[in-house]
């Protein structure tokens, strides 16, 4: 008996959650709050306390989803005088 196979694209999966979001629509609230279809979030990896931005364009609104890189306050040579400082016995700092 022979078995039929299905040969699946890379890329399908892919191509099905495309023609998903292409149907999505949304409302404004009227707080200005917008619920993204889960299509869309799916798609864009965007989850629950992802960060976005609102870029106009001509045609509309581009949603960009962001990632969130913590900046140090101080440079590598500021901490090594930091941490000299708080080795030294006697000194306490309560603040930067």
């Amino acid at each position: 008996m022979a078995m039929k196979t299905k040969h699946i694209r890379k890329d399908e999966g892919i191509e099905q959650l495309l023609k998903d979001a292409a149907k999505s629509i949304s409302i404004i609230s009227s707080r200005g709050q917008l619920t993204i279809p889960q299509p869309i979030r799916e798609l864009c990896k965007i989850s629950e306390g992802t960060i976005v931005a609102f870029e106009p364009q001509r045609e509309g609104i581009l949603l960009r989803p962001l990632k969130a890189i913590a900046e140090d306050s101080y440079t590598p040579e500021e901490w090594k005088k930091i941490e000299k400082l708080r080795k030294e016995k006697g000194i306490r700092f309560t603040t930067a």
